[in-house]
């Protein structure tokens, strides 16, 4: 308590510690805050007491004179004494209960286990393919994970990242679609449509934004024509690859030919003109 602090010396603003959190993490953070500015062992004594609040500072008052030589018994004396509040390391048999919950988003889920992965120490990347396959109920990604296992985390992100848009576009469509087919009742066509069967497009103008945005607009106006359904083949449910236009799997919205062709007749009977790029507006 004799220990003069440096004159220009601030205490910086540290953690509290009132006897009901993990007292290692405790110690780290206030050893992190006063680690850089090089004071002397009585100093950092004399500073702990500052961050003891409620029934931490009650034990700490109570401690008789002269109890400590330095430091290193204060913060052992302090661990011991608050042992009870100290955090255990998961094991990896932790993760294996976090599981997806019925109706839970993908993405809400992913969350959960990455936060989850990142408490579990010295956790083996090769096991979190298997453990999220059997914690998963999203049955499209489980069926991708187990046709291609990821290796590594990032991977498994990535992947994971895919189906979270997939399932979170598909989502956005159900009323963007309920719309459509109420208003593909109503709606008064000017001009006949022209079936894609009849008229197949070799070349397609040059656009200045994407096919799917474009794909919007022209079903909010009413005037896109629906897809011819794929046929049927088990084989393309594995795709990672989706089509909003006929919310299906096999190939991208930006590969979809049907799309290209029902956008390019728009675009012939002068619908859509924004689109354009400007040399050809």
């Amino acid at each position: 308590m004799e220990e003069v602090l440096p004159l220009e010396f601030r205490i910086p603003n540290l953690p509290q510690f009132d006897g009901t959190g993990d007292p290692q993490d405790h110690l780290n953070n206030f050893y992190a805050k006063l680690d850089l500015y090089g004071l002397s062992n009585a100093a950092y004594c004399k500073i702990f007491q500052t961050t003891l609040t409620d029934q931490a500072q009650v034990w700490f008052n109570g401690l008789p004179g002269g109890s400590f030589d330095n430091l290193d018994q204060l913060a052992t004396h302090f661990l011991n004494h608050y042992s009870i509040n100290k955090k255990y390391a998961k094991t990896g048999l932790y993760l294996f209960k976090v599981i997806q919950r019925d109706g839970e988003p993908l993405r809400d889920y992913i969350q959960r286990f990455v936060k989850a992965v990142h408490e579990v120490r010295h956790v083996n990347h090769e096991m979190l393919a298997g453990i999220l396959q059997q914690n998963l109920k999203h049955v499209r990604f489980q069926e991708s994970i187990a046709g291609r296992p990821p290796k590594i985390l990032e991977e498994l992100l990535n992947r994971a990242g895919k189906y979270i848009r997939i399932e979170e576009i598909t989502e956005m469509r159900v009323p963007l679609k309920r719309k459509r087919d109420v208003e593909s009742h109503n709606c008064n066509r000017e001009e006949e449509r022209h079936p894609i069967e009849n008229c197949t497009f070799e070349k397609f103008s040059p656009l200045n934004d994407k096919l799917v945005d474009m794909m919007i607009i022209a079903e909010q106006k009413c005037i896109l024509q629906p897809p011819r359904r794929m046929k049927e083949n088990p084989e393309r449910q594995k795709s990672d690859n989706y089509c909003e236009y006929h919310r299906d799997r096999d190939h991208t919205t930006e590969e979809c030919f049907q799309l290209k062709q029902s956008l390019e007749r728009l675009l012939q009977d002068g619908h859509l003109s924004e689109f354009l790029e400007q040399s050809q507006s």
